[in-house]
């Protein structure tokens, strides 16, 4: 599959937003953290993203004491790069200040039906 930024050294482009992301959330992660991944699905770019750093900034796993994926999809289930998976139905079954942060990437998203 090409994409244009692997022409680039790393396979990733200098305003890579998921690469900057990260970055902000690597420096506010500590070993101790419990990290909840709001809305992470099944995790494709742990499986399908080209760039080899973009998928290892992006590892959160074995960084942080837990990653926590909870998403409305049962694809969540199925994710890999988390420690633990919780299928969202009306609330979030964990105790209360259980979790250190909470990540959101790629969760507004468009069905391109409605459009």
């Amino acid at each position: 599959m090409f994409t244009p930024e692997s022409k680039y050294i790393g396979g990733y482009t200098s305003n890579d937003g998921t690469v900057e992301f990260y970055q902000r959330i690597r420096s506010q992660c500590k070993p101790t953290d419990v990290v909840l991944d709001l809305g992470a699905g099944r995790g494709e770019w742990f499986e399908d993203d080209p760039c080899e750093f973009r998928r290892a900034i992006r590892t959160l796993k074995s960084e942080v004491k837990e990653i926590i994926g909870v998403d409305v999809d049962d694809a969540v289930l199925s994710n890999r790069s988390t420690d633990r998976n919780l299928l969202l139905t009306e609330k979030i079954d964990l105790p209360d200040q259980s979790v250190n942060i909470v990540i959101a990437d790629y969760v507004l998203e468009s069905d391109s039906k409605l459009s």
